[in-house]
């Protein structure tokens, strides 16, 4: 018998990964565990092995910083266990099929990109009877694009039969809604802040040069040209400067 995987990098995955059956199996086929059958799909193994087409490409990745996940939920006039049938040969067209063991009414492929890491899909009906597709990749910075890119592909390939659940619209446009507004309440209060201190910047400005003015008029004082009744001291130096001589000199 083949040596097993060890099992520590089961230790990184979070307790509720560990108790998604899909996503576990999902993750076996990123990490290239898997055998052709007979229907020329992958099935996923126990046991590790030495594939001939070498190391899963993000085989890193995934162990060391986890795997993605994405859901969108779907709608159809068909019946459901029809639909999951002809999703499964469409998907085909989008990469290799897989056999899902935890569920065979379940479809799946993985499918490969040129510039992201590889993204496994499951395409099942949910408990409220409700049809989800869900998409697992190697966590990485690009691999909601990667999601998003492949989810696309799948979304075209079934326009005629689903479209997408408008309750999943709609909390996606919130979603983008809310960040949007959070972005413009941040923009708002950091233009407050600055025009707050801009204000005081000015204000301090205009304190300085108000000290410097009593600093000045303490002077005239001093000096007598200036009294308290005077409340501007320009006055005494038009005063001053006036030629007082008469013509007659």
């Amino acid at each position: 018998m083949a040596p097993k995987e060890p099992d520590e990098v089961d230790d990184l995955l979070s307790k509720k990964s560990k108790n998604n059956p899909i996503l576990m199996e999902a993750r076996k086929v990123l990490l290239n565990r898997v055998t052709i059958n007979d229907n020329d799909r992958f099935v996923t193994v126990d046991e590790f092995r030495f594939q001939m087409w070498g190391a899963a490409d993000g085989e890193a990745p995934l162990r060391f910083w986890g795997i993605a996940h994405r859901e969108r939920l779907y709608e159809s006039k068909i019946d459901h266990r029809k639909v999951i049938y002809r999703a499964q040969k469409r998907m085909n067209t989008l990469g290799r099929g897989i056999d899902y063991k935890v569920d065979q009414e379940v479809a799946g492929c993985i499918v490969r990109t040129y510039v992201f890491y590889p993204v496994v899909l499951a395409f099942r009906e949910t408990e409220d009877k409700k049809l989800q597709l869900e998409a697992y990749t190697p966590r990485w910075l690009t691999s909601g694009l990667a999601i998003a890119i492949v989810a696309r592909k799948f979304d075209k390939v079934m326009e005629d039969l689903i479209t997408r659940s408008e309750s999943d619209k709609k909390g996606l446009i919130e979603k983008l809604h809310g960040f949007i507004e959070n972005k413009k309440a941040a923009f708002r209060k950091k233009k407050e802040e600055n025009k707050k201190k801009k204000k005081e910047k000015i204000d301090k400005k205009y304190d300085e040069k108000k000290i410097q003015e009593d600093i000045e008029r303490a002077k005239r004082k001093a000096a007598g040209l200036e009294t308290d009744g005077s409340d501007n001291y320009q006055e005494y130096d038009d005063v001053l400067s006036v030629d007082w001589s008469s013509d007659d000199e």
